[in-house]
């Protein structure tokens, strides 16, 4: 299941990290467990596609909104990857 998020809200961020839950295990009390592992790679990847502020910007939020969810959640292992514009 595919769904776009915008990674600088973080309500979004965390809705797109539970939507995948179902209504599994609820009737005996057992509530989803949280993902394994997170990977995030979404980021502006180099200059000059936008602005350098709006660069900053974008994808610093965009990880510390992704970090901030996982942790949340009790996610275990988070992988960042970084491109010279963060």
């Amino acid at each position: 299941m595919d769904i776009k998020t915008d990674l600088t809200n973080s309500g979004e961020v965390f809705n797109a990290f539970t939507s995948h839950y179902g209504f599994d295990g609820y009737a005996e009390g057992k509530a989803p467990s949280p993902p394994d592992v997170v990977i995030h790679f979404a980021a502006y990847s180099r200059v000059m596609m936008v602005p350098d502020n709006e660069t900053f910007r974008t994808n610093t939020i965009s990880t510390y909104n992704v970090i901030e969810a996982a942790c949340k959640l009790g996610v275990k292992k988070i992988m960042v990857a970084s491109s010279e514009s963060q």
